[in-house]
């Protein structure tokens, strides 16, 4: 057995023991439905991003790093979730479900919040070339690639940074008075357990921080980056053309390499083979037609010899 086959089996065991024991204690109490809920929704995100790997092998490599990252991070997130139930043993009885759902926000947006950072640290660069208006001719369209989130990105980091090291003795007491603020919001059973709920704040921050942290940063490096690139792309026409196995000096071959090298069409060629069909008295007959119809084999021949190809 494999490595990973042995890692999904510990999966599978881990998920299907948090699920059993989130039942069991569903029926002694069922306020905790309102946490059960959003821990087994990740459960079973992270069991298909687990599962989905072996089904992937055909997959390029980035696609099975993007998914098996987010298994990692929706089991990481569950896992925050699961033991957010520790905050039921300092809620009172009698309020348990509002603080449970006061638990899971604070979760939620401590976790929004490592996740924002980390977004802003994993933000891609963008380099463009200036172009000269002497560059553009009348009848061009340029578009750009507008960058100011990523220069906003880089301001931020810079002052979080920065703040972070001039302020690192200052942390630690930040931290403790969120902490006695997320305590003093939960509807504790006595005020005893002040203490107690504001050390369990504290674990709450500090884990969802870090995780949300890093699936924003490598979320945003696995995927955005290149979902950016993808968009940031002018649109290209691949052409796939039939050809003949044995027409190595067909001039359909030469007319569709002249047109599309390697699939990909070549602009200025293809405007030059436009222009000379309208000069023939062709410009309504598609390209594709000219290159592979079998009625005009002497104009392939004679646009052969006029673009000496």
């Amino acid at each position: 057995m494999g490595f990973k086959s042995l890692a999904k089996h510990l999966v599978t065991v881990l998920i299907a023991g948090a699920t059993a024991v989130m039942f069991w204690l569903t029926r002694s109490n069922p306020a905790v439905w309102v946490w059960s809920l959003p821990c087994l929704a990740t459960l079973v995100v992270s069991w298909r991003m687990f599962t989905i790997q072996g089904y992937a092998e055909k997959d390029s490599p980035e696609q099975r790093d993007i998914g098996l990252t987010c298994g990692v991070l929706a089991l990481s997130i569950a896992g925050g979730f699961y033991g957010l139930y520790a905050a039921s043993g300092y809620v009172a009885a009698d309020s348990r479900t509002s603080g449970l759902l006061t638990v899971l926000l604070w979760g939620l947006a401590t976790y929004a919040t490592g996740f924002g950072v980390g977004f802003l640290f994993g933000i891609p660069r963008v380099l463009q070339k200036d172009s000269s208006n002497s560059d553009i001719s009348a009848g061009d369209y340029n578009q750009r690639v507008n960058t100011n989130l990523e220069q906003i990105s880089d301001w931020l980091t810079k002052i979080i940074v920065g703040l972070g090291l001039v302020q690192l003795q200052q942390i630690p007491g930040f931290i403790k008075r969120v902490s006695l603020w997320v305590a003093t919001s939960l509807p504790l059973a006595t005020t005893s357990t002040l203490n107690q709920a504001a050390a369990f704040s504290t674990a709450l921050i500090v884990y969802f921080c870090i995780t949300g942290f890093l699936a924003g940063y490598l979320l945003t490096r696995l995927y955005l980056a290149g979902a950016f690139r993808r968009a940031d792309r002018p649109p290209s026409t691949t052409v796939v053309i039939a050809s003949p196995a044995n027409a190595t000096d067909d001039p359909s071959d030469k007319l569709r390499d002249f047109w599309a090298p390697g699939g990909q069409t070549n602009p200025e060629n293809e405007v030059a083979l436009i222009k000379w069909l309208g000069s023939q008295g062709l410009g309504d007959v598609p390209l594709a037609k000219f290159i592979s119809g079998a009625d005009y084999i002497a104009q392939r021949q004679q646009a052969v010899a006029n673009f000496k190809l």
